[in-house]
């Protein structure tokens, strides 16, 4: 749904500041401060001294959810005097001051900030309303400190590496256990029929049984798993590359009609750099038919093969995603890419973000709305690419490989059309959309 227009004038004073709201076709308006409400007519207001909120999904609306953020986080601390905050924030993102001035005028207006005049001037301060946000936003960032805050204790008292990196698994799947759904279990185990140990396997406990339970260890039916996470105390390349070699292919764990499982790598610190990691990932899945090389790496076969998240707790937040490139043939195609995420607050957004990445795989049903904020839905501000590795560089890889496009009209069908809209159903349905099982695997639903 659109959002209604909505806008400022720089002429009012910061504690008369009306909030203008568009009613009939941008010629009407009607404005309000506290309970006082009147219609305007847009035509009788300085139209070079009005600031309208940014439309979503435009970089501007971006730079404002960013610079909220940050006042927030600023204003929490204390109340600031207008033109010191203006000064600062202009210095610390570099925009300009008028539209700091627009963006803070608004958020007095729609009642996240007080102004308070004094005798220099006026000071901006959080309102009641304000100072609930910040708390959710704190809330979510909050992750990553509970998490360290333990981990450190730990490590003080025990020098026994398995002996922490155990705690430490149980640390981050009792704290994954009091925010998932209710229906759903954060367990360690096996997935029945398969031999890999999995350090956290979370599991639709409602309508599937445990084949096996002991405590927190079970063996679930493949049909229950909704996401599987492996957890590291220190990540290398070395131990990256395992942990992607050991859960690769376990997203298709619930069925190929179901929507894919949450693969996850979780690391409370990691040795080296986070390119050091971002290539190793690029490796493991590089397009490569060499079969001698497949004993340690994979082949993307489907859009949702990749990883979905690893993190290292307060430093890295690395997933794939597909970007559209010239390939070296001349033709547009869509190619993995290792990205590198960062967030435009000063706040440590990693471990939010990949709690919220799992969630929006724990809904039900699948073809469901999605109900509930995740973390990561708290956290006002722009998420942005730090770095990016294309991992088959301008190579038509996949589906996109002439061989491979040569097979599949040999077999009758189009491996491209498959695989974008493959991508396109998964991408839908992680925004809240229906799960739509594929065409070319309509044969295979229960």
């Amino acid at each position: 749904m659109r959002e209604r227009p909505i806008f400022v004038s720089t002429e009012d004073a910061w504690d008369q500041q009306r909030l203008f709201t568009l009613i009939i076709d941008r010629v009407e308006a009607i404005s309000k401060h506290g309970d006082t409400s009147q219609f305007v007519k847009v035509k009788d207001l300085d139209k070079n001294k009005l600031f309208y909120r940014p439309e979503r999904g435009t970089p501007e609306r971006q730079k404002f959810e960013s610079l909220e953020d940050l006042v927030f986080k600023i204003l929490s601390a204390s109340p600031v005097a207008s033109e010191q905050l203006v000064a600062d924030l202009a210095a610390k993102t570099k925009y300009p001051p008028d539209f700091i001035i627009g963006c803070l005028r608004l958020l007095v207006a729609v009642g996240n900030l007080v102004a308070v005049r004094i005798r220099s001037g006026v000071r901006l301060e959080l309102s009641s309303i304000g100072k609930r946000k910040e708390q959710e936003r704190s809330f979510a960032a909050s992750f990553a400190h509970e998490l360290t805050t333990q981990a450190e204790r730990i490590g003080q008292l025990v020098a026994h590496g398995p002996t922490k990196g155990g705690y430490r698994e149980e640390l981050l799947r009792e704290l994954l256990q009091r925010h998932i759904p209710q229906r759903f279990h954060a367990a360690t185990g096996f997935i029945d029929g398969r031999d890999e140990q999995l350090d956290i396997i979370v599991y639709d406990q409602i309508d599937y049984a445990p084949v096996f339970r002991a405590g927190n260890l079970v063996v679930v039916p493949p049909e229950s798993v909704r996401a599987i996470i492996e957890v590291k105390s220190q990540l290398t390349p070395g131990k990256l590359r395992d942990a992607l070699k050991h859960i690769d292919g376990l997203n298709y764990a619930p069925g190929l009609h179901m929507p894919p499982a949450f693969l996850g790598i979780f690391a409370f610190d990691r040795k080296g750099t986070s390119a050091a990691l971002t290539s190793t990932i690029a490796h493991f899945y590089r397009d490569d038919p060499d079969p001698e090389k497949l004993e340690h790496k994979t082949i993307l076969m489907r859009a949702f093969d990749p990883i979905d998240a690893v993190c290292v707790l307060r430093k890295d937040m690395l997933t794939v995603e597909y970007f559209r490139v010239n390939a070296s043939n001349g033709r547009e195609i869509l190619s993995p890419v290792v990205v590198e995420l960062e967030h435009t607050s000063d706040r440590e957004f990693q471990a939010a973000l990949f709690f919220g990445r799992l969630s929006q795989h724990l809904r039900f049903p699948f073809d469901g709305p999605k109900l509930t904020r995740h973390s990561s839905d708290l956290l006002k501000g722009q998420i942005t690419y730090k770095a990016a590795n294309l991992i088959n560089g301008t190579v038509p890889w996949g589906p996109y490989d002439p061989f491979a496009v040569e097979f599949a009209e040999e077999g009758g069908f189009d491996g491209i059309a498959t695989f974008e809209k493959d991508l396109t159903t998964f991408n839908n349905w992680l925004r809240g959309g229906a799960w739509i099982v594929p065409p070319d695997l309509e044969d295979i639903r229960d």
